[in-house]
């Protein structure tokens, strides 16, 4: 049997780099327990593919499914409606918020997934991504949270590995901030761009030394590439 590849997902890198940074302070919800000692848990969950929800990600799901379920039936003001401009929401129910995510999003496939298999640090790699909304020319992720600060989505490895995988230029984040769940308070867009935001060379590097430095910790840190390979990497 040949040996499983290494399996690279931004969930996986995300929980790396937390584990790396968190600091050593309580937690809000459990005073007895530091941020660092949660970050440790919830790596070691990952690895195990052991996944926690709380009532942030549940209404995220929640949120998701419903915008989703709404935009399949709008249909395009033209034959060949794409992007938001396209498409007729005036007789559309919900609140103004909800009618610009979903203007966003109409006319995209959605939960499409994308993988490459490439060696990295002298490992069989297998990138893998799952596109909340798909186009041919661009990747658009949908978020929700509870408070928004500018730019919380662009230090995150998600548009950069997503880019890397599609070979786009264009990757948008389309955020619902809430009011009182499940009322919307605003709507925010945060877009990175090929040639504006980063070169086509320095996302090759970005990627390849991310998941160098992810295979390397995990190599180094406990009995963690042994967790990895045996039950995260199902490829």
């Amino acid at each position: 049997m040949a040996e499983k590849s290494c399996l690279i997902t931004t969930s996986l890198i995300g929980s790396i780099e937390w584990y790396k940074t968190a600091p050593d302070t309580p937690t809000k919800a459990d005073p007895s327990i530091t941020w660092a000692q949660k970050a440790r848990v919830d790596l070691e969950n990952t690895l195990n593919r052991v996944y926690e929800t709380n009532e942030a990600a549940e209404r995220g799901n929640e949120f998701e499914k419903k915008l989703y379920s709404v935009a399949k039936k709008i249909k395009p003001k033209t034959k060949w409606g794409v992007f938001d401009e396209d498409y007729d929401l005036s007789d559309q129910p919900g609140s103004k918020e909800f009618k610009q995510m979903l203007a966003e999003v109409a006319g995209g496939i959605y939960q499409k997934n994308g993988k490459m298999k490439t060696e990295i640090a002298g490992e069989q790699c297998l990138l893998f991504g799952r596109y909340d909304v798909w186009y041919e020319d661009r990747v658009k992720d949908v978020k929700t949270t509870g408070n928004y600060k500018k730019g919380k989505y662009l230090n995150t490895f998600q548009h950069i590995l997503y880019l890397y995988l599609t070979g786009y230029k264009k990757f948008e984040y389309n955020v619902a901030e809430w009011d009182e769940y499940p009322k919307i308070k605003r709507v925010y867009k945060e877009t990175f761009e090929i040639g504006k935001d980063m070169s086509e060379k320095e996302l090759k590097i970005n990627v390849e030394q991310t998941v160098a430095e992810a295979l390397d910790f995990l190599k180094n840190t406990d009995n963690y590439w042994e967790l990895y390979k045996n039950n995260f990497c199902l490829y």
